[in-house]
């Protein structure tokens, strides 16, 4: 009997064996089985990783080139500023030119009107002294006319005085 019940407590110890030894295989299987999904996580995540530094290196890359482009385009701004100042600067000199272009005109469009204006006068004076000139050659005449009576009435009172005698 002892021996029976040896047997049973060792029936009953290898079930509890067998059943720890399953659950353990079981745990075993499990803890494979997630070994085995972190190992491929893992793998997926150092590829990943490896795509992603292969990407920061680009995007360096083109960050770097972006801060070249940009240095650059602001020396190009910067020049580009220089030229437009410089523009200004002759458009507004050009302005003051145009403006003293257009007194200088008005100056001589006012010189003009005077020249015209004493032109003008100076017309009109002719031509009063024109017609002064022509009534004084006209009382010249009547005068010289006049001289010539007097003198042939002159002349012909001393041929009478000198015949008379």
């Amino acid at each position: 009997m002892e021996l029976d019940l040896c047997r049973e407590q060792l029936e009953d110890y290898e079930e509890e064996r067998n059943d720890e030894d399953r659950s353990l295989q079981s745990q075993l299987d499990t803890l494979e089985n997630l070994h085995h999904a972190l190992k491929v996580e893992f793998q997926q995540i150092v590829e990943d990783k490896s795509k992603l530094e292969v990407e920061l290196a680009e995007a360096k890359n083109e960050r770097d080139t972006c801060k070249n482009d940009l240095g650059s385009r602001h020396d190009q701004f910067l020049k580009l500023k220089e030229a437009v100042e410089k523009y200004r600067l002759e458009a507004a000199e050009a302005l003051q030119r145009c403006e003293r272009s257009e007194e200088k005109l008005q100056e001589c469009t006012r010189e003009q009107d005077d020249v015209w204006r004493r032109c003008n006068i100076a017309e009109a004076q002719a031509t009063e002294t024109a017609h002064e000139l022509a009534q004084e050659r006209v009382r010249a005449k009547k005068i010289d006319s006049a001289l010539e009576e007097h003198k042939s009435l002159v002349n012909d009172m001393y041929a009478m005085l000198t015949k008379a005698t």
